[in-house]
């Protein structure tokens, strides 16, 4: 901005003056050279070389030595698919998908690059059209073949089709249920690292499905996924150190990890931070901090959050005695099936007035049903 109004200051006359014309001389845009790699690239391209027409879309798609250019990308991915690369197949697949970089969104034109490409032994593309007919995306929905594209994947070596094999063996979709099968792809793409397959590979081992149980085995895996961030795994890891199951009991280890869980929302996680905050362990007992964790785990419809919450209202720890609010939290711990609550519940109606009873269970009601609408959220 401060340009423009140095060249208006510059042009302007003063006020009652002629104008002065000027003669301006046209700058030359400036010609960028061209890095010897991509002129050499470009050259084979243009005459006729697959790989380098696939490597001159990736030069264009992501702006690398060359200004990027969506529409000069797909151009040099449809010239490299045309000649029958399987990456350019599988691109122009995922472009077709996608719906982006000008390209409009067809998923029947999609199916058929995809299918052009995994005939080839394209990994990617294999994994594509095992998505596809799994949930019936250009394609009709068929289990059976989703799970024949996703293990031509996996045997490749593909750690999400792997992931996606042992899921199915797991739930018996696409393949005969079977827990062994589901350990060994789970271990498969655990070794690659992927952080879910690596958590389910711990849940095997804790629970011996389809391995022999190793609590050893469980936590370590555990760890390796709660490292890289998986919320459910950082919790499980909480379990094993509280619980001394695989590794020796440490509840300051145990509240470490709970509450990395519990950022993440994780409602177990919330409820077992609070129950720590509550009985001292691993943390200083501090009731305040316990009814904050409770009351998170018990807006998302945790029943012993919820008695928990009801309990510290009943004895004014954490919070101010308020036997109306202990009602109200031990009804709905009650409604969604906790036995304590129940009793719970039935003595505190006893410190309440016939009005202050009907308050509190019309407001139980209404925060029941507030609570059922979020955490029914998709």
């Amino acid at each position: 901005m401060r340009l423009v109004l140095t060249a208006l200051l510059i042009v302007l006359p003063l006020a009652g003056q002629t104008p002065v014309k000027k003669k301006v001389k046209p700058v030359a845009e400036k010609q960028i050279a061209e890095s010897p790699v991509i002129a050499e690239q470009r050259a084979k391209a243009e005459a006729g070389d697959a790989e380098a027409q696939l490597e001159m879309g990736f030069a264009y798609s992501s702006g690398k030595d060359v200004p990027k250019d969506e529409a000069e990308a797909l151009k040099w991915f449809r010239r490299s698919a045309d000649l029958g690369n399987q990456w350019a197949q599988a691109i122009i697949g995922d472009l077709y998908m996608s719906g982006e970089d000008g390209v409009p969104q067809n998923a029947s034109e999609a199916i058929k690059w995809y299918r052009r490409a995994a005939d080839q032994g394209n990994e990617m593309a294999q994994y594509s059209l095992g998505v596809c007919y799994q949930f019936g995306r250009g394609v009709g929905k068929d289990e059976s073949e989703a799970a024949r594209w996703y293990l031509a994947s996996a045997e490749q070596g593909n750690k999400a089709a792997q992931t996606k094999i042992a899921l199915m063996y797991s739930l018996g979709i696409g393949f005969p249920q079977s827990n062994t099968e589901a350990a060994k792809w789970y271990r498969k793409a655990a070794d690659q690292g992927v952080a879910i397959a690596q958590y389910y590979l711990a849940d095997a081992y804790e629970r011996g499905k389809g391995i022999p149980q190793d609590f050893a085995e469980a936590s370590k895996w555990y760890l390796k996924a709660a490292n890289q961030g998986l919320a459910m795994a950082q919790h499980a890891m909480g379990n094993c150190y509280y619980n001394g199951k695989g590794i020796p009991q440490d509840y300051v280890e145990s509240v470490k990890w709970y509450r990395k869980a519990s950022d993440q929302g994780v409602t177990d996680a919330q409820y077992n931070l609070g129950t720590c905050y509550d009985n001292g362990q691993g943390v200083p007992q501090d009731y305040v901090e316990a009814v904050k964790w409770y009351r998170k785990a018990a807006d998302q419809g945790k029943d012993l959050a919820q008695n928990n919450l009801g309990a510290c209202y009943f004895n004014g720890q954490g919070v101010p005695q308020n036997y109306s609010e202990a009602y109200v939290w031990f009804s709905l711990s009650a409604t969604n099936g906790n036995t304590n609550a129940v009793e719970n519940r039935d003595k505190t109606v006893k410190k309440l007035t016939p009005q202050a009873l009907e308050a509190a269970q019309a407001r139980a009601r209404k925060l029941y049903e507030e609570i059922q609408a979020r955490v029914k959220k998709p």
